[in-house]
């Protein structure tokens, strides 16, 4: 599948990053070489904008279906009532290529599971919801309150 990338901005395509927050994709930078394009992305929080390497989009997810934002919505309260679900979760793992939904669902699943939590995991668990809410937000079209009530429904 061949995705213009200019349809990134015609779409005013969303993106979620744990630092940065939600973002807008503006602009793209087309380099010579057609590798080294960058997405500029402008940042709600702080009102900052990004230039993020198209080809190292590590730190940013890109807004998914509503579709799939359902199953995976349907996905972490499934494995929130599974005493069978793990997930390795490793902050310094390098493994992890793409900051996706999936691994957002898994590591909200994993620590909410867990009994004991660390300041770090603590942390990373706001991080993580606090991301998914904002997706359903924009994904539903709905106020934030009502996306963390939508969250919330599937933490259950």
């Amino acid at each position: 599948m061949i995705i213009d990338l200019n349809d990134y901005i015609k779409n005013k395509t969303k993106v979620y990053s744990l630092e940065s927050g939600v973002g807008e994709i503006t602009n793209i930078f087309k380099m010579y070489d057609g590798i080294s394009d960058f997405f500029e992305i402008r940042f709600e929080k702080e009102g900052i904008t990004k230039f993020i390497s198209i080809s190292h989009l590590e730190d940013i997810r890109i807004a998914t279906c509503e579709n799939k934002l359902q199953q995976a919505l349907i996905n972490l309260e499934k494995k929130i009532n599974c005493n069978e679900f793990d997930f390795n979760l490793d902050y310094h793992n390098h493994e992890v290529t793409r900051l996706d939904l999936i691994y957002i669902i898994n590591t909200i699943a994993k620590l909410t599971n867990q009994e004991v939590l660390s300041l770090q995991d603590k942390d990373m668990l706001e991080c993580c919801v606090d991301s998914l809410v904002h997706e359903v937000s924009h994904t539903y079209e709905t106020s934030m309150k009502n996306a963390q009530g939508i969250v919330s429904g599937h933490m259950c």
